[in-house]
């Protein structure tokens, strides 16, 4: 038991000594010090790198916006939209422009000759712009689908745009009698 005791109080001495060698305050002050002085230099450096970053953003937005502006197929856009209104979306595809033209028409043989004649009438339009400025409009081809109010294609139409001859007629399927009788009129 003797034994016992004198090992208890040994170690308790030890656990004593060795809590009270702590780092000294002069030792943690230094340490402070440095440690809020690289928060000041983190901070300094996160504030350069957020300003960096907002400036390469920046610039990359306006050699994007500028790329697009130089693509061919920009008076492909602007000829789309005043034929076919705001909603028409338009991409070049090796020399094909294809256009996108949302409607508020349904699937019946009316809606199909509207569209047939807006097709046929955006394609004069472009017979008589293309020729006055051949880098905007360097299309060999035009593919223009028209979509129905409920989402669907109703339509669409392909032309050469060489000699405006027609290449292609693709129409709904669930509705290709109503559509076809449509384009006939």
């Amino acid at each position: 038991m003797k034994r016992k005791m004198i090992i208890m109080g040994s170690a308790l001495v030890l656990c004593l000594t060795g809590c009270s060698s702590g780092v000294s305050q002069s030792e943690y002050d230094t340490l402070n010090s440095s440690y809020e002085s690289l928060q000041k230099d983190y901070q300094e450096l996160q504030s350069q790198y957020d300003k960096i970053k907002a400036d390469y953003e920046a610039s990359l937005n306006e050699e994007t916006e500028s790329l697009i502006s130089s693509l061919p197929g920009e008076g492909g856009q602007a000829w789309a939209t005043s034929c076919y209104g705001d909603d028409a979306i338009s991409f070049v595809g090796g020399d094909t422009l294809y256009v996108a033209a949302f409607t508020d028409y349904d699937m019946s043989a009316d809606s199909a000759s509207k569209v047939w004649e807006s097709f046929v009438s955006s394609m004069r339009i472009y017979g008589y712009t293309a020729p006055t400025s051949p880098s905007m409009f360097p299309f060999k081809r035009i593919d223009v689908t028209f979509y129905a109010q409920d989402g669907n294609a109703l339509a669409q139409f392909s032309s050469n745009c060489d000699d405006f001859s027609l290449n292609d007629v693709l129409v709904n399927g669930s509705h290709a009698t109503e559509i076809i009788s449509g384009l006939g009129k």
